[in-house]
């Protein structure tokens, strides 16, 4: 009823309609938005409340022992991280070369309807539906390009993340601790090897040959033993490993070492934090240079984020499996914890 008199008083002359100024026209658009918006509003309050009291009909209350039980935290290790990029890298990889293939078969599709070598006929009817089919096609082929070499960025960062889980051993693992000491044992095999291979090499009374057979059987490939036996480049080197090679070697032996008894001590502070009644331990130290008394937090599990932003907030960092800052910092919410 309101609709019908916002155009009553219409003139029906239309001539006069004409003559009305461009201000009265808005007027009555303006007008008449505002009823259809009134009205939109309204019907959706009606579905609205009709959809509150269906479901409350339908609405029954659930015994205490059904409602289900909040779920523990779980710290996701460092491999499990890794794992789930990777999934991620090739869920996107396949959804890209899926989208390849779809805009692939669209161009196939367009093409499949024009005959080979096919011009354009510019006076005939089939013209423009030819320009146009040509231009889908150049788009479709543009959009099949860009998400082939998308589908190839993420296959190569997956490759990256594969052979990144095969090869690293991480702190957090279960059983980093022996496969650190498998390594090492093997480092230390390879440094025996190469002293030996350099005292055959450096000695003057043996041929090439008895030197290439006490080689073999000290468990050197062809390919090494013929680049061991090559004259060297300079004067002043010597045949065998060069002596890099072993200080090196030597250096990744006693880093992996270092290694696991960081990898000890961390594991014996979150032990001592799993053995507080919060699952937080609290270490203070006075510092080194000052009389400023520090502090290390360690969680046995890791804490809430509202936990971690005032340890931010505070000046506090991470490393080696705790949390460093003053004690005189230290937040309100660890406070509580200790």
């Amino acid at each position: 009823m309101e609709q019908q008199e916002l155009f009553t008083d219409l003139p029906e002359d239309p001539f006069t309609l004409v003559a009305e100024t461009r201000k009265d026209i808005d007027k009555r658009i303006k007008a008449f938005n505002k009823f259809e918006k009134r009205q939109s509003e309204q019907n959706h309050q009606i579905r609205l409340a009709h959809n509150l009291t269906f479901d409350f009909g339908q609405q029954e209350e659930k015994p205490e022992e059904q409602q289900p039980q909040q779920e523990a935290r779980h710290t996701m290790t460092r491999r499990e991280k890794l794992e789930r990029k990777l999934a991620k890298r090739e869920q996107w990889a396949q959804g890209a070369r899926n989208q390849a293939a779809a805009e692939h078969k669209k161009v196939d599709d367009i093409f499949s309807v024009i005959p080979m070598g096919q011009p354009i006929l510019v006076d005939h009817y089939s013209a423009r539906g030819h320009i146009n089919a040509i231009k889908k096609a150049d788009k479709a082929m543009e959009r099949g390009y860009e998400a082939t070499k998308r589908a190839e960025e993420h296959e190569s960062k997956a490759k990256g993340l594969a052979r990144q889980l095969e090869t690293t051993i991480f702190s957090d693992d279960e059983n980093a601790i022996e496969k650190l000491e498998a390594k090492i044992k093997n480092l230390e095999q390879l440094q025996e090897e190469m002293k030996t291979a350099n005292r055959i090499m450096r000695n003057v009374r043996t041929s090439d040959e008895q030197k290439a057979a006490e080689l073999k059987k000290l468990g050197l490939s062809d390919d090494s033993i013929k680049s061991l036996l090559e004259p060297p480049m300079f004067s002043y080197q010597q045949r065998g490993f060069p002596a890099y090679a072993l200080t090196n070697n030597n250096a990744n032996i006693r880093r992996l070492k270092e290694r696991i008894e960081d990898i000890k001590r961390r594991q014996e502070r979150q032990q001592a934090a799993a053995d507080t009644p919060n699952g937080v331990k609290l270490e203070t130290f006075k510092g080194q240079w000052s009389e400023t008394e520090y502090c290390r937090v360690t969680f046995a599990e890791k804490p809430d984020y509202s936990i971690i932003k005032d340890l931010k907030a505070n000046g506090f960092y991470w490393q080696a499996g705790c949390w460093h800052g003053e004690v005189e910092k230290l937040p309100e919410s660890v406070k509580e914890l200790i």
